[in-house]
């Protein structure tokens, strides 16, 4: 199929590849140079990270940092789209830092560019807070979060005006 496809367009129309999954966790530089072969042209990467709009993973805020895009990822592919969350100011977050890893290249640390992110998008009081917060709103989930750690992160969060606090 990929083969056929490849063969029988014409070169100047790019192929979305979401990777090796649809939402892939990273990628090698073997996987995008098999399927650049197969379809005749580098792929246009079509990153599903940090969407949540499908009801597996609409309860959660995919706010860390971009990780596994090597810096060669530029050289791989013939351009780079992402699909972001439900909430604009928030995909800002790991936005931010893919950005830095094609600025940085081999130098990119993805702690670093969360922190910084965090901190120029929202400010130190709430980027901090927001950074404790990953784990509950990541890696749980809302929904999996009982009513006192609920009523914490309301608190935390509820006297701020900021885009994201609403968002959040």
């Amino acid at each position: 199929y990929l083969e056929e496809l490849g063969e029988q367009l014409p070169a100047e129309i790019g192929l979305f590849w979401t990777g090796e999954k649809i939402c892939s966790p990273g990628y090698t530089l073997e996987h995008l140079r098999s399927v650049g072969a197969r379809l005749k042209r580098k792929p246009f990467l079509w990153d599903n990270y940090p969407v949540n709009d499908t009801p597996s993973l609409q309860d959660q805020l995919h706010l860390r940092a971009f990780r596994n895009r090597p810096s060669e990822l530029a050289e791989w592919t013939s351009a780079h789209g992402v699909n972001p969350m439900n909430f604009a100011f928030l995909s800002r977050l790991p936005l931010w830092t893919l950005a830095r890893s094609y600025h940085l290249g081999s130098h990119y640390n993805p702690d670093t560019a969360l922190q910084e992110a965090a901190m120029s998008l929202c400010g130190p009081e709430l980027g901090q807070e927001i950074l404790k917060a990953l784990p509950l709103l990541q890696d749980r989930g809302r929904k999996a979060l009982s009513i006192e750690e609920k009523n914490h992160l309301m608190a935390r969060f509820h006297m701020s005006t900021h885009r994201a606090t609403t968002e959040l």
